[in-house]
């Protein structure tokens, strides 16, 4: 039988990986009221869409996004240093036409190189399309992805040619593929990431499920809510600074 002492070790073990203290807090959006999507801006694929259009609202108190295509939704302002982002997210699947389990990703310290201090300078090039994201410097994760098999970390080295050629595309540094690992429809899972001092950080559930150490740690950039052919949902929108 387990000990009290080993289970409560257990128990407190995401406290204990937390290796920077929470401070300052640099943003805070429920995501609940319509004024929430002010905060933000989407860059989404919709070519060939014209039969089922992107949409992107506040319904149940949750913003939502129905995606046809590849589609990204950016928080407006940058975050630098140390910070702890946590949010709580959802893949909707209740049967309905356009559903499909899949995709519950994001991007963050997220910056153009050729434009490091304006985002938008090539959104319209990018366009949503997932290919395009290779020209970027940036962590992420795409959670349920590729029909819901896979669920990866990458960070991102700004690479155009990467858009081109797959052989120079950014490495899969943690990758799972097991069904405890994969999205379960309707379920809304609680998520914090933290970059602290070059260690990357992305807790699923208190799981601690990355833990990379950077040797060239990204320390300022933006953050992006991203799906494909999916709908998606969340709220409880953070950001903290670390110390």
């Amino acid at each position: 039988m387990m000990s009290a002492l080993r289970l409560t070790l257990l128990l407190l073990l995401p406290l204990f990986l937390d290796s920077c203290q929470h401070d300052t807090l640099l943003a805070s959006d429920p995501l609940d009221t319509l004024s929430s999507l002010e905060n933000w801006f989407l860059e989404a694929d919709t070519v060939g869409t014209a039969d089922r259009p992107v949409n992107l609202t506040i319904c149940d108190g949750s913003m939502q996004l129905q995606a046809p295509k590849g589609a990204t939704v950016w928080y407006k302002e940058p975050f630098e240093g140390n910070i702890r982002v946590s949010f709580e997210s959802c893949i909707i699947d209740d049967g309905c036409k356009y559903d499909r389990l899949s995709d519950m990703n994001c991007f963050w310290m997220a910056t153009d190189p050729l434009h490091p201090k304006d985002l938008m300078a090539r959104s319209e090039e990018r366009g949503g399309v997932f290919l395009k994201y290779y020209q970027m410097d940036m962590y992420y994760v795409g959670y349920g992805g590729n029909r819901n098999t896979t669920t990866r970390f990458r960070r991102y080295h700004g690479n155009d040619e990467a858009v081109r050629d797959a052989s120079l595309r950014p490495a899969i540094l943690t990758e799972y593929t097991d069904s405890a690992h994969l999205l379960a429809p309707n379920h809304w899972y609680s998520i914090a990431i933290e970059v602290c001092d070059g260690r990357v950080c992305y807790w699923r559930d208190n799981e601690l499920i990355v833990d990379y150490t950077d040797p060239s740690p990204l320390t300022r950039g933006w953050f992006g809510f991203r799906t494909t052919q999916a709908h998606a949902a969340w709220r409880h929108f953070q950001v903290s600074r670390l110390r």
